[in-house]
């Protein structure tokens, strides 16, 4: 009984370790067929001493020079030794033929894996190095050579210094690791541009390259998920060569992923595969016009689909990401650092989202008032490339917070026109809620046609709302708001008018860009009123008054000024208290930065900035100060709710400094008025701050 048992594990022992030998081909026994040996070394920082034995091949079992060797070896024929890895084989005369696979360092390399394949029937030998860490192909090299038949073993790799041995292993069949696997479009006969994503309708171009073709045939084979399992969709024969080109219509496969299989066959066993993941479907998603409403409360995202072929059966699934941000005073900006919170705002078939394009997104709000970066993401079932165009922005949130219309000077059409920030399209109608010209009051034409300056103002003084405006042609007036019927103080004055500004006292303040001055008229005195004090300012383009500090602003091409307004209403005098010289030249708006009595919106020539007055200092670092990296803002303002109003000059529009277009930031957006040539738009306001 107890034989019986030794016998049965003795056999069973036998039959496994044949087993073993026919799987892995021992150094012992040999073979007279094809195979591959992968070794796999730890590489240090430092390179190995040379020469060193990575792999090999040779007909003598234990071979201290292995005929077939892959060596870390030193090329000594220039100025400098220069350490390379190189494929030597012997030749039937007995010299040896030296090719040069990977010359340079080898460093960044943690783990060098080394696959070495040698078919004695078809004389070839080749040889792949990879970085086994990151399975990153390094180099590869194949050459035709006389071998005898064999038996062949592998080399026994024994190094008594430098790298140490990982893993070694013997694989039965020829592995063509010289052969190079690209899936593109095809732009000639010898150019492929390797893609991982194709249109539907377009054709595939597989390329192989083999340095030297192998005796099997490769198999391409193109599958697709299903719920089985992989399902093949098309499969193709190849006969090897140099360079095979094979087209593959994308037609018969659906919107998705598939694999593209690439197997090398020798006597009808697979010793090689290769596999690439692609998909067929391309659409492109544009996030636009992200508006919060004040008024209905209402937040919309437009988002406009494109892609050049239908995409039918697939879904897109959109969200959207708001993510608190925070005031961090030691870096004087806004970070991401408070709450964040995820929603799914749509989910439909793509081909519906683009017959609709532009698709009106209705997004949940924020969970309380406050600045939020907000981030759309997509994707798509099944999974096809996508490309997001402006999925982020920043928005200014407060439910309790009422949006003022915005007046432009259009220099075009003579007017000062108020719009409704509301309505997207500015050419409709319904966006014009004011408008207003000298001709309106008793036709008088005198110094009007460039309006530059417009501000509205409530007045304890005289009660009720006031229309300031200025235009560069000389007119300066106060005008009743909303009746805008007549003038409270009305005068034509040169000196290109660029801005104006109530007093408390009834006066109005001017400034006058190539008068190069500050005046106070004393309108309080009278609609005919002339008497003036003047402070020189040279570019002078803004002024504002500050009721908390009770100075009056001024911005000129050089410096920010405060001005200390002393005297009596008829007779004022101006007193300079504070100077500030500009960070870049050539200033030209000024406007309080409602929410923050601290501090003043200013733009020059360069972009725009934020003055702050407890400390006298100037920053870009505030929401939406990226965004206001921009030359040649000729005016700037923020709504209650944190939303910015700006505009900048425009090429193409009636005159160089104009435009047709309000841009709005915090969230981004625009609003134009086609044929406009915009100077300033300004936040219908009544408020200094």
């Amino acid at each position: 009984m107890k034989s019986t048992t030794t016998r049965r594990l003795l056999v069973a022992g036998l039959t496994w370790m044949l087993l073993l030998a026919l799987t892995h081909i021992g150094t012992a026994t040999g073979t007279a067929g094809p195979f591959t040996q992968e070794v796999v070394w730890l590489w240090e920082e430092k390179a190995p001493a040379a020469p060193m034995l990575l792999a090999g091949a040779s007909t003598v079992p234990v071979d201290a020079e292995p005929p077939v060797a892959v060596v870390w070896s030193e090329d000594r024929s220039g100025w400098f030794p220069t350490h390379e890895v190189q494929l030597v084989v012997a030749r039937p005369d007995g010299e040896k033929a030296v090719y040069s696979v990977l010359r340079g360092g080898l460093a960044p390399v943690r783990r060098l894996a080394v696959h070495l394949s040698v078919h004695p029937a078809a004389g070839i030998v080749s040889v792949a190095l990879y970085d086994a860490d990151e399975s990153r192909p390094l180099a590869a090299h194949a050459v035709h050579a006389e071998l005898p038949a064999g038996p062949w073993h592998p080399a026994d790799l024994s190094p008594a210094s430098g790298p140490k041995l990982l893993a070694s292993s013997v694989q039965r069949g020829y592995r063509p690791v010289a052969t190079r696997f690209d899936v593109g479009e095809r732009t000639g006969q010898a150019a492929l541009i390797p893609v991982a994503t194709f249109q539907a309708g377009s054709t595939a171009t597989v390329r192989i390259e083999s340095l030297v073709p192998p005796p099997g045939s490769y198999r391409l084979q193109v599958l697709r998920p299903s719920a089985a399992g992989e399902q093949v969709v098309l499969s193709i024969e190849i006969e090897p060569e140099e360079r095979s080109w094979v087209d593959l219509p994308l037609d018969i496969l659906t919107p998705g992923p598939f694999a593209l299989v690439l197997d090398y066959i020798e006597d009808g066993e697979v010793t090689w595969t290769e596999r690439r993941i692609l998909r067929l479907g391309k659409a492109e998603l544009h996030f636009a016009r992200l508006t919060y409403s004040g008024t209905d409360g209402a937040l919309t995202a437009e988002l406009r689909t494109m892609a050049e072929a239908k995409l039918p059966g697939v879904t897109a699934t959109i969200r959207v990401r708001y993510t608190e941000l925070v005031w961090d005073g030691e870096d004087a900006a806004h970070v991401p650092a408070g709450e964040s919170v995820e929603h799914i705002v749509e989910s439909a078939p793509v081909d519906t989202l683009r017959g609709a394009s532009p698709y009106s997104l209705r997004l949940p709000p924020p969970p309380r008032a406050g600045m939020w970066q907000v981030d759309f993401s997509a994707e798509t079932e099944p999974e096809i490339h996508l490309l997001l165009a402006g999925a982020q922005d920043v928005l200014a949130y407060d439910p309790e917070a009422t949006d003022y219309l915005v007046a432009v000077t259009d220099q075009a059409s003579g007017r000062i026109l108020v719009l409704d920030p509301a309505v997207a399209d500015w050419s409709d109608p319904a966006a014009l809620r004011w408008s207003w010209s000298p001709k309106d009051v008793n036709g008088i034409t005198l110094g009007w046609g460039l309006p530059s300056g417009v501000k509205l103002r409530r007045s304890e003084e005289w009660g009720g709302e006031w229309m300031l405006v200025v235009d560069s042609r000389g007119l300066a007036a106060i005008v009743p708001y909303p009746a805008g019927d007549s003038y409270k103080w009305f005068r034509v004055i040169d000196g290109n008018l660029h801005s104006a500004e109530l007093l408390p006292d009834g006066n109005i303040a001017l400034a006058a860009s190539t008068g190069g001055w500050v005046r106070i008229y004393t309108s309080s005195q009278g609609p005919a009123s002339d008497y003036y004090v003047e402070y020189p300012l040279p570019g002078a383009h803004g002024v504002l008054w500050d009721p908390t500090l009770e100075l009056l602003w001024a911005v000129g091409d050089h410096e920010l000024v405060g001005l200390r307004v002393l005297g009596t209403p008829d007779r004022p005098l101006l007193e300079p208290v504070v100077r500030s010289p500009l960070p870049t030249p050539w200033g030209h708006d000024l406007s309080p930065v409602y929410g923050d009595p601290d501090r003043l919106w200013v733009s020059t020539n360069t972009r725009v900035y934020q003055y702050i007055k407890s400390t006298g200092t100037w920053t870009t670092e505030f929401a939406g100060g990226r965004r206001t990296n921009l030359p040649y803002v000729k005016g700037v303002g923020n709504q209650p709710s944190g939303r910015v109003v700006l505009t900048q000059q425009k090429e193409g529009t009636l005159y160089t400094w104009t435009t047709d277009t309000v841009t709005l930031l915090n969230p981004s957006d625009t609003r134009t008025i086609p044929g406009a040539a915009i100077y300033k738009a300004r936040v219908w306001s009544p408020e200094y701050q």
